[in-house]
């Protein structure tokens, strides 16, 4: 699924904050020491939940290491990464700097009961070795010929490796590895409703009904992120993922898009051999012409029945492309004229990460080639971009 990965999703300009190498040990003389992270603190809010002064600093790979799960964490409610030698293989992660009198808190998080610490050198994207501070578990587990046989007992929830791959995302590590972190599969589970409280994790409703005032809505682009829904309606409440059959996931060119997204923009079109999973939203009556404004003049409204993951069907408002692209024959590339930016398929892929939708309908969305764009400065601003 994942050969056709684009690589330049996340080929963004990395933070360029130039900071003297310190001793990780020691820290240097502003107090800082260099951590490498390859786990849930990829992400910013998980990281600073314990290290609050932690500052990206760049993406970074470390070699000879392969990335694996272990050790069973009550917290995440599944097993947890670790690094484990390998000469095959490669670990990418985030490079954050650190005030040194915190790394009692991160020695904390880790559990060296569990965790042994280790002083690695990684290189960054341009080609700079930096030696840093890392955790590695002290058991090493078996390696497995195929990261679907991983065990069970040795699964990430579900929350855990979406965690990883919200970070992977934020701290634009490249997107074949982004892909490379949604092949493991998941023991199914949420994480304790703690970290998920903390990290602030989307945990949808159960509502089945809808109430007077409201309708539902089903996001399938990019109103499947909710900062992106959020600008124009503001009472969107995320209620599950849901799945439309009988349509597929496609693109079409909107004109000039300059002042936009800066490229194609997703569609629905039917097919009865493939479908759509989206982010089911209700939302106030009141907003729906917000809704209509948004995606005026190139889509139209139409009513579809959509499934949840407990199988309930829901009516839902959706829009579709007044221009139905052609079905590309197999092993047919997307034109370029109907290429998304790389902006617009990077918040397709945090908004589905953010709906829960199935792992492998996004590696799916990664498998889009994009125009290597970036989306108009307007754009990213509203967003707050990068994420």
């Amino acid at each position: 699924m994942f050969a056709k990965i684009f690589v330049t999703l996340l080929a963004f300009s990395y933070f360029t904050v130039i900071f003297s190498y310190p001793d990780v040990e020691t820290g240097n003389s502003n107090g800082s020491f260099y951590y490498f992270a390859y786990g849930s603190n990829l992400l910013a809010k998980r990281i600073h939940i314990k290290n609050p002064s932690a500052v990206f600093y760049s993406p970074a790979k470390l070699a000879n290491h392969r990335l694996d799960f272990n050790v069973y964490d009550p917290l995440w409610n599944g097993a947890v990464g670790t690094i484990v030698e390998d000469e095959e293989k490669e670990v990418w992660g985030s490079l954050w700097t650190i005030d040194i009198n915190q790394m009692k808190y991160l020695d904390e998080q880790e559990d060296l009961n569990w965790y042994r610490v280790k002083n690695v050198t990684v290189t960054k994207p341009d080609g700079t070795e930096v030696l840093a501070r890392t955790y590695q578990e002290i058991d090493n587990p078996s390696k497995t010929e195929n990261g679907k046989d991983l065990p069970l007992d040795r699964r990430p929830s579900s929350t855990y490796l979406e965690v990883i791959a919200l970070g992977a995302i934020e701290s634009h590590l490249p997107a074949e590895y982004v892909g490379f972190i949604f092949a493991f599969p998941t023991n199914g589970k949420l994480a304790s409703t703690q970290i998920r409280n903390q990290l602030g994790y989307p945990c949808p409703s159960e509502e089945t009904t809808e109430p007077n005032g409201y309708f539902y809505y089903f996001g399938y682009g990019s109103n499947l992120l909710a900062k992106r829904i959020h600008i124009n309606n503001p009472s969107a409440v995320l209620i599950s993922a849901a799945k439309l059959p009988n349509y597929r996931l496609d693109f079409i060119n909107l004109g000039d898009t300059k002042e936009t997204w800066n490229g194609a923009a997703a569609t629905i079109v039917e097919d009865d051999e493939t479908e759509v999973w989206g982010s089911l939203w209700r939302i106030d009556i009141d907003q729906m012409n917000n809704l209509d404004q948004q995606e005026y003049p190139y889509y139209f409204a139409k009513n579809v029945t959509v499934t949840k993951r407990d199988g309930t069907e829901v009516l839902a408002r959706t829009y579709i492309g007044k221009t139905a692209p052609n079905k590309l024959k197999k092993g047919e590339d997307l034109p370029s004229e109907r290429r998304p930016s790389n902006t617009y398929l990077e918040v397709l892929a945090l908004g589905a990460i953010e709906s829960h939708l199935p792992a492998q309908y996004i590696g799916f969305i990664f498998s889009f080639p994009t125009n290597g764009q970036m989306a108009a400065i307007g754009k990213r601003n509203q967003l707050g971009y990068p994420f």
